[in-house]
């Protein structure tokens, strides 16, 4: 669904599916995201304005969490392919050639953006069962058709879940989501190099997105269900964040969300909308059922009769 600061939900494609994660192109004119086939998980790229969804993975194991490359020519998406553990690949937009494997972990990773030179993919990793899970860093490294991928670093370690990070369009600055205080809450560091954390949500919030042509930061508050907007100012090398407000009363997604990682949302580069996968719709009543069967175990014994 589209989501405007103007309020209501409007579709962004009718056809309903399991959704997640979804992400813009660079130009704006195509939306990733991992979409279920049953148990299965591909990536799949959605030209909007066109209304035609290319398939990108055709693999039996779980594609989730597609990231672009700066030029858009390119995917980084985590995959978990003879394994239960998910690694990073790379492979073409338009899903031609082959995914190339990036990682090799024995820890779980999903990308969470790259950097707008391209070298750098930050990720999180870990289990969030555990309750820990850290971000890390992939130098990656592109020469015409080839990519290939440095040795992955911990970037933010430590304690407590780690997830959702965000580089801002500069390059210089971080913004992420940590549970450190018994709920999300989102943070703001200097990136590459790290220096002093800043807070900028307030009463929790999961998922951030940099505004690209204003000094904004958006993330889901209020539970998770609402867009929220928080101006911010940089002086003299130091971050500095204003009160959190609404950006819309629009309810967008449930409570709880559908994963530890947040509702799906991606800011479009125009700056005005966002596309969001909302759990159910939530003005759509018709979308939740109760079915009640009665008398069930008297139809089985007709039906398969013990012996």
């Amino acid at each position: 669904m589209w989501l405007t600061q103007a309020g209501a939900l409007t579709p962004l494609r009718t056809k309903p599916a399991a959704y997640g994660f979804p992400r813009f192109s660079p130009d704006g004119r195509r939306l990733a995201m991992a979409i279920a086939d049953g148990p299965q998980f591909d990536i799949w790229v959605y030209d909007w304005e066109r209304d035609i969804l290319t398939r990108v993975t055709t693999n039996p194991g779980t594609d989730i969490g597609p990231v672009w490359t700066p030029d858009g020519t390119g995917l980084v998406f985590a995959s978990a392919r003879d394994s239960s553990i998910l690694n990073l690949f790379w492979q073409r937009a338009d899903g031609t050639g082959s995914a190339v494997r990036l990682t090799t972990s024995e820890t779980s990773q999903i990308p969470d953006s790259i950097d707008p030179e391209g070298q750098r993919v930050v990720f999180h990793a870990g289990d969030p069962a555990t309750g820990r899970q850290e971000l890390g860093v992939l130098p990656i490294h592109r020469d015409g058709p080839a990519v290939k991928a440095g040795t992955p670093e911990t970037l933010i370690g430590g304690a407590f879940l780690k997830a959702n990070a965000r580089i801002s369009p500069d390059g210089k600055w971080m913004a992420y989501a940590a549970l450190d205080s018994g709920q999300f809450e989102i943070y703001v560091q200097p990136f590459p190099g790290l220096g002093e954390r800043v807070q900028v949500s307030n009463g929790g919030g999961n998922l951030v997105a940099w505004a690209p042509r204003k000094s904004e930061l958006y993330y889901a508050g209020s539970g998770q269900t609402r867009m929220m907007v928080v101006p911010y100012t940089v002086s003299g090398g130091a971050f500095a964040a204003s009160r959190p407000r609404p950006w819309t009363e629009t309810v967008f997604s449930a409570t709880p969300p559908v994963s530890a990682y947040g509702p799906g949302f991606d800011l479009h580069p125009d700056g005005e909308r966002f596309a969001v996968t909302p759990v159910p719709p939530i003005s759509d009543t018709s979308a939740a059922q109760l079915v009640l069967l009665f008398n069930f175990f008297d139809e089985l014994r007709r039906i398969a009769p013990i012996r």
